[in-house]
């Protein structure tokens, strides 16, 4: 195996890998793709100028999600793409897939829609607390306006190049259950109705504001003309400004992409310290088939834990005893290595004397030794 297919086998999006200048020496780009790639390699976003929600699209997506009660708040449509095919076709744009093929190197694959109607307001934050993947870094967003957005609508707001910091997650910086609630961990559901949840997120964007502070990362806003979209990295920083103007909407839809050969997974409700991974139930809209769950396209054992939707993985082999080592406590995963070692150099004096010129003389004699014994 040649050193080039290795690395492209390797689990990192081709704008993060750690051989990107192999790998783009090695693929055949067109000027603007190559314009694509180096752009958001450096800052964690590219902007499609191509229009991919036309007038009537975007009145037909808006007329769609009027019958179909939201959430959070009432202006948040989730996976509207179920109900309307011009959602769906937004969602599955193929130029706006191609572009994500090419930056990532793998079959992208949208699995939830988000319609607004307004702006969110929402405060700084990195997609990675609420959509990650195994391995990591394989998660985008694609925003897309579906009437001209300006300043006064409340537009995206988001921090180039702060897609470089590290992932962070609750236990990374110190939010976790068992650091809030020290004396009583885990209490009530890990839903948004859960006021814990509220006030860990709270917690979360409070960090993340001094983090932005801390870097002097410059803050930009959104604005966009309608049909036009933003492809942003998982950790890219970002959220939704101030409305100056109240009586003004910001239509747009955003779709939420991971891709084949990973497992997604929910890091605010999950303990990847120890293993316990939270993970929803999802789909690709492309085709409304459930997510093909695999880690770098090797098949995994999925174990469910006693809460819902919690899983521990282990990678599926040919082996049952190396698949329970991926569970086991250290003592035993230590022991279970020894034996191994210990049964290893058993065989291995097996073999020798099998190959002694004695063991060859005699082996006729103990055959017919055999067959003897075998007819008593």
């Amino acid at each position: 195996m040649s050193m080039i297919s290795t690395i492209e086998k390797l689990p990192f999006p081709l704008v993060n890998s750690p051989f990107y200048k192999t790998l783009i020496g090695n693929t055949q780009l067109s000027p603007e793709e190559q314009a694509y790639v180096e752009h958001y390699r450096k800052y964690g976003y590219v902007i499609v100028e191509d229009c991919i929600a036309d007038e009537l699209t975007a009145r037909r997506i808006h007329t769609d999600c009027e019958g179909i009660k939201a959430g959070y708040g009432d202006n948040r449509i989730q996976d509207a793409w179920s109900k309307s095919d011009a959602v769906k076709s937004v969602a599955t744009n193929e130029l706006v897939l191609s572009i994500i093929r090419t930056l990532y190197g793998r079959e992208p694959i949208p699995v939830q829609t988000l319609n607004f109607l307004k702006g969110t307001q929402q405060r700084t934050h990195s997609d990675v607390i609420h959509f990650s993947s195994l391995p990591s870094g394989f998660m985008c967003g694609v925003w897309t306006a579906l009437e001209d957005i300006t300043l006064t609508q409340g537009p995206l707001h988001y921090y180039p190049e702060s897609q470089n910091l590290p992932e962070f997650d609750y236990y990374d910086l110190g939010i976790s259950e068992e650091c809030v609630y020290p004396d009583d961990p885990h209490a009530g559901e890990q839903t948004w109705d859960n006021p814990r949840t509220r006030e860990k997120y709270t917690l979360y964007e409070d960090v993340v504001e001094r983090l932005m502070n801390e870097h002097g990362f410059e803050r930009k806003h959104l604005t966009l003309k309608r049909g036009q979209s933003l492809i942003w990295s998982s950790n890219l920083f970002h959220g939704g400004s101030p409305i100056t103007d109240p009586a003004s909407t910001r239509k747009s839809q955003v779709t939420h992409i991971h891709f084949d050969g990973t497992i997604p997974w929910t890091p605010m409700y999950s303990n990847a310290l120890i293993g316990d991974y939270y993970m929803q139930g999802i789909s690709d809209i492309r085709t409304g088939k459930p997510f093909d769950r695999t880690y770098n396209f090797m098949p995994v054992n999925m174990i469910p834990m006693s809460k819902p939707s919690r899983y521990k993985i282990g990678l599926k082999t040919n082996s049952d005893t190396r698949d329970m080592q991926l569970f086991m406590p250290q003592e035993y995963t230590l022991e279970l290595e020894y034996a191994r070692k210990e049964n290893a150099e058993l065989r291995k004096t097996l073999e020798e004397i099998t190959q002694t010129q004695l063991w060859k003389t005699m082996q006729p004699i103990r055959k017919l030794a055999h067959r003897m014994r075998s007819k008593t």
